[in-house]
């Protein structure tokens, strides 16, 4: 069932929220600015109220009457928090989504409506994984606060002992390279990998994000 209250979805985590506030301010409800009043609680998870604040106060300088309070919640526990407030009396009216949450609580959470935004102008503002994640059959649940990709760092001095110049352009060329990189034991055993992209979430950093990157690459 959708919630009682019309509550917006942003997603935060991994990859995909041009903030919620803004989209407030763009795609608001069509209204009289001196009509807009109440009270906001606005959840998220990596960002402190300092970052979230410039938003806050551009959509106080269009809706003066609108109070939004900001709540930093622990990442470990924010999947939890956030069903168990959903099934509550006071859920928050705008919150940070983990793009691969919507799946499995989509039930949860209300849709936008047409006169907030369609679906033309949300394929025109963020790219294609944006509608793939948050807009399936058509209809809209979230917007992206921001795109989480994923980039390449190398040791120098590694690749200098190694004697290679320059990185790898493309996955032809790091599988190539790795064999170079990495070092072996007697027996044949890596003693150190070419890259920190093996391991689960508790050995690697965004380790989820790697397997589907690499899933992505095979096709």
């Amino acid at each position: 069932m959708a919630l009682a209250r019309n509550q917006i979805i942003l997603i935060g985590l991994g990859v995909v929220v041009v903030i919620g506030l803004v989209v407030l301010i763009i795609f608001g409800v069509k209204q009289p600015q001196s009509e807009l009043s109440g009270n906001l609680t606005f959840w998220g998870v990596f960002d402190n109220s300092s970052v979230i604040d410039n938003a806050i106060q551009s959509y106080k300088k269009i809706h003066p009457k609108v109070e939004i309070s900001y709540r930093q919640l622990n990442a470990d526990t924010y999947e939890t928090d956030l069903i168990n407030a959903l099934a509550g009396e006071n859920p928050p009216d705008i919150l940070m989504f983990h793009n691969a949450w919507l799946p499995k609580h989509f039930n949860k959470v209300a849709p936008f409506s047409e006169n907030q935004i369609v679906l033309k102008d949300f394929k025109s503002l963020f790219p294609t994984v944006v509608e793939q994640d948050f807009a399936p059959d058509g209809v809209i649940y979230a917007l992206p606060l921001y795109i989480d990709t994923l980039a390449f760092f190398y040791n120098q001095d590694i690749f200098d002992n190694k004697g290679v110049a320059l990185p790898p352009k493309n996955w032809t060329e790091f599988e190539n390279l790795a064999p170079k990189l990495r070092a072996l034991d007697k027996t044949g055993r890596i003693t150190k990998p070419a890259a920190a992209i093996g391991g689960s979430n508790k050995s690697v950093n965004r380790g989820t994000d790697l397997l589907n990157l690499l899933m992505l690459q095979t096709g």
